[in-house]
């Protein structure tokens, strides 16, 4: 006999197993045949068979259990466990296996990690908002008998598809998202500063909060499903240069595009009806702006800080100009207001290199502080082309009112 019938290794006695202490007499007869591996085979052995037995599956099996055993001791010994709820990984390795037993993984578990591949077992049940982010974390595996969730090319998703669980925010390149994709969960992908681009389902119909804040987009096309974009959505986005709503967006909401320091171009479609409070604050690359005539309303510091634009049409749609949605634009020298505007608040085009406005019929109210009240230092008064006989109240302050 060659090899232990219990684990498999080369025998160095004929005694007992070195490795499992394996009595080998028990499997041979009085005049050194083998007998039965056990009482409940039903084939009986010799030891030419056995001598000619191939144990390579048995070893496999055996080394796999090993490594599982192996890795299961270093995941408890580098997490915080509350009972079946892994709370903190605390380990550095790049590599981690959740083993079996653990049904919940709680928010920020992976946070300051430095982990590239995240395996989930089959127990998992609940997984909370941006329990899995870790900013080099490139792939996530997903065991294929998980009732809850799965993993498709990394992505983790529940298991019907319809729902972005969480996307490796260490991924680079381009993403071509499932289409049957319909909803993105919060924070999910925001934060992957290597992702350059992405083509999003076509059932998707609202592009969440803070969704691709901080990636690296050059471009988007946003798709005929999403009626509304949500606050900070695409904020920090610095490598977009350009962006065009589609008409089926009748909403942008607070910040949406604030700070995306590389946009150069915006055009909102007609059926846009709402921007949102500095919705492009602070994108100070913008010089080209396009707004429909579907737009009512132009939020609070919308444009503020866009110090590369130089003109602007406000379309007769909009009721009224919200505070300072364009000061701070030192650049801004041409600005057309259309018939159909009735409110300019308070700054909303104090910026000292327009020279002069007209004012539309339309226009009911014109806060003291929403153009410049003195541009003497740059040669002149700031000339107003006011309806007739109408000087809203306002005090000169170096302006000079012409009616028409």
């Amino acid at each position: 006999m060659k090899f232990c019938p219990e684990c498999g290794v080369k025998l160095m006695s004929q005694k007992f197993c070195h490795e499992c202490g394996c009595n080998i007499a028990n499997y041979l007869s009085d005049n050194g045949a083998s007998s039965s591996f056990s009482s409940n085979s039903s084939s009986s052995f010799n030891s030419s068979s056995f001598d000619s037995f191939d144990f390579s599956a048995l070893q496999n099996a055996a080394s796999e259990q090993l490594n599982e055993q192996k890795q299961k001791e270093s995941f408890y010994k580098n997490a915080e466990v509350n009972g079946t709820v892994l709370v903190k990984y605390k380990g550095s390795d790049e590599n981690v296996v959740i083993p079996n037993g653990i049904t919940e993984i709680k928010n920020s578990a992976f946070y300051s990690s430095k982990v590239k591949s995240i395996t989930i077992p089959a127990s998992v049940t609940k997984i909370e908002q941006v329990s899995l982010y870790c900013s080099v974390v490139e792939q996530f595996n997903v065991d294929a008998g998980n009732s809850h969730f799965k993993s498709i090319d990394g992505v983790v998703y529940s298991k019907d598809g319809r729902t972005l669980v969480q996307f490796p925010n260490g991924r680079s390149g381009y993403y071509d998202m499932p289409n049957e994709v319909e909803k993105v969960c919060p924070s999910s992908i925001s934060g992957c500063t290597k992702l350059t681009g992405i083509n999003l389902s076509n059932r998707l119909t609202y592009i969440i909060p803070h969704m691709f804040c901080g990636t690296a987009f050059s471009t988007i096309e946003i798709p005929r499903s999403v009626t509304a974009i949500g606050n900070n959505a695409f904020e920090m986005c610095t490598s977009l240069s350009s962006i065009t709503i589609p008409g089926n967006v009748t909403v942008i909401e607070d910040n949406a595009f604030s700070c995306c320091y590389g946009l150069r171009s915006v055009t909102l479609s007609e059926g846009v009806t709402r921007m949102g409070n500095y919705a492009f604050f602070n994108c100070n690359q913008l010089m080209s702006v396009t707004l429909p005539s579907s737009l009512n309303n132009i939020g609070a510091s919308a444009f503020q800080q866009c110090s590369s634009l130089t003109s602007i049409t406000i379309p007769r749609g909009v009721q009224t100009v919200r505070n300072s949605a364009f000061s701070y634009c030192p650049s801004l020298s041409s600005v057309t207001i259309e018939e159909g505007v009735r409110v300019i608040e308070a700054e909303a085009f104090n910026n000292q290199c327009l020279k002069s406005v007209k004012i539309p019929q339309s226009v009911q109210s014109i806060s003291n502080s929403a153009f410049p009240t003195s541009i003497s230092f740059y040669g002149g008064g700031f000339k107003m082309y006011v309806p007739r006989g109408r000087r809203y109240g306002l005090d000169t302050y170096g302006r000079e009112f012409i009616d028409y």
